[in-house]
């Protein structure tokens, strides 16, 4: 049967040649469309929802670490491919790039001594790039929870998915079709996303590069992307050849991977700091252990007993509420608000966008959905900068002797369970939240407590503003990185500890 293609179809205008060109650079390739035609997988995997190439993981686990035991890489390859859909993606991808650049720790039995022995086991050979299995798998089926995707293109690395192509029809609007996939591909497929370093987007004419967490803003700057005075859009082979030669591949990976241990860094910074203020409020406001203590008569309270001279006062008493300045925006108008806002949902930043509602250090409470940790207190977040937020999180600022940071430690340690409402979809509803009842301590030890704290929020503060500059900075850097327009060193950043 002769089949005629449609000479505009995204296959012969852009697919083929993106295949051509990967193949001159190393890459194998497979058209995978009916990989599970007579039921059994020709790339050895057991179901569609599996984005692993276990057989290609496996062998080149083994080529890299040639004396290591075979329980010691099966167990590398069940941490790898362990199940991850707790997390976000964020972090899952965070967590599998870690174990890239420093390979993944085993705990095995020594065969002569009998003792469990830590072993590393190598997942990327860095020094040799070009040592490393490079597969391309067009027509990759991929299925979540309840759909089935299709990516036009996945690019593995030993068996891992690190990048993934999208290819349209070249009368598409590329930045629209872009962010439409990608989006649904991260709501359908999540899974696909934990190992994915690069997408690659083009329609034969525009083509553009971007990282997992990019938004829509850094748009033009991956089209302009040329040598130094070239105008225009990067052409389709330019960009493969910047980005798919194994050496230059690897490097833009571990420059990522930098990025990424200077984030995590500063956020193990200001757990710490965290933790020290949470320390010394439980000892002074928990336990009554504060300066003086031993002087003060204990009286009873609704909340128990408490130093003289403290009240115990409802929430809607000592903080400023701020709902009424909250405006939800759907997932349709978001996609077309892309930017560098943090949108913030009733426990974690759910997308970014162009615009802000508020501009200061504010507190948010989770109001239904994810309301109660795990030790029982409320879901809080501290958004401090420019922000936007949903309508599924409550917005609190102190009032009078009370600090939003004062009330953010007491929130911490408030039991929330009385207050929820709602057994399919717990809440917290305005009512309950202002009846919530804190101790409210004495203006003198207040007036002690406060210039111990302030430098230790401060200082988190300046760390939660600093990973957002470096998340907009790495997302900036990869078209210049790419470009040859600029070099790891130029990096403006550097790794202190608390």
């Amino acid at each position: 049967m002769n089949i005629m293609l449609n000479p505009n179809s995204e296959d012969q205008l852009v697919e083929l040649p993106v295949i051509q060109i990967l193949e001159t650079l190393g890459w194998q390739h497979r058209n995978c469309f009916d990989e599970f035609e007579g039921g059994q997988s020709h790339l050895g995997r057991e179901n569609k929802s599996e984005v692993v190439l276990k057989d290609r993981l496996r062998s080149a686990m083994e080529t890299l670490n040639p004396k290591t035991p075979t329980l010691a890489i099966d167990l590398a390859i069940e941490e790898l491919t362990r199940y991850r859909m707790s997390l976000s993606i964020m972090e899952a991808n965070r967590q599998i790039y870690q174990l890239l650049k420093d390979g993944v720790k085993v705990t095995v039995q020594d065969a002569e001594t009998d003792a469990e022995i830590v072993q590393v086991v190598k997942v990327v050979n860095w020094t040799q790039p070009e040592q490393n299995d490079l597969f391309l798998v067009s027509q990759f089926l991929v299925s979540g929870d309840l759909y089935t995707r299709c990516p036009n293109g996945v690019g593995f690395v030993n068996g891992l998915p690190l990048l993934l192509f999208e290819f349209e029809n070249i009368i598409q609007n590329l930045q629209t079709d872009y962010n439409d996939s990608i989006i649904d591909y991260k709501d359908t497929i999540p899974q696909l996303f934990w190992y994915n370093a690069l997408i690659l987007f083009s329609n034969g004419e525009d083509s553009c590069i971007s990282s997992l967490t990019a938004s829509k803003e850094y748009y033009a700057e991956w089209k302009h992307i040329g040598n130094e005075g070239e105008t225009g859009v990067v052409s389709l082979d330019t960009l493969l050849e910047r980005v798919c030669i194994p050496e230059r591949l690897l490097d833009i990976i571990e420059n990522f991977i930098l990025y990424n241990a200077l984030i995590d860094n500063n956020t193990r910074r200001i757990r710490i700091l965290e933790e020290m203020a949470q320390t010394i409020y439980q000892e002074w406001f928990i336990h009554f252990r504060f300066p003086g203590h031993e002087n003060v008569k204990m009286v009873d309270s609704e909340l128990g007993k408490i130093p003289e001279n403290w009240e115990v006062k409802k929430l809607v008493d000592v903080s400023v509420n701020h709902n009424h300045k909250r405006k939800p925006l759907s997932k349709a108008q978001r996609t077309q608000m892309q930017g560098p806002f943090p949108y913030y949902g009733s426990a974690n930043v759910l997308d970014y966008v162009n615009v802000y509602q508020f501009d200061d250090n504010y507190l948010l409470l989770g109001g239904d959905g994810t309301v109660v940790t795990e030790e029982g207190n409320p879901v809080l977040q501290r958004p401090c900068g420019k922000f936007w937020v949903s309508d599924h999180a409550h917005v609190l600022t102190g009032r009078d002797i009370i600090s939003t940071d004062f009330l953010y430690m007491c929130l911490s340690n408030v039991e929330i369970s009385p207050y929820i409402t709602g057994s399919a979809q717990p809440e917290i509803t305005q009512v309950n939240l202002n009846q919530i009842l804190i101790i409210v301590p004495s203006r003198d030890i207040l007036d002690r407590f406060y210039p111990i704290v302030n430098d230790i929020f401060q200082l988190s503060r300046n760390l939660i503003q600093r990973n957002q500059k470096l998340v907009e900075t790495r997302d900036l850097f990869l078209p210049k990185l790419i470009s040859d327009r600029t070099d790891i060193c130029d990096l403006d950043v550097e790794v202190s500890e608390v």
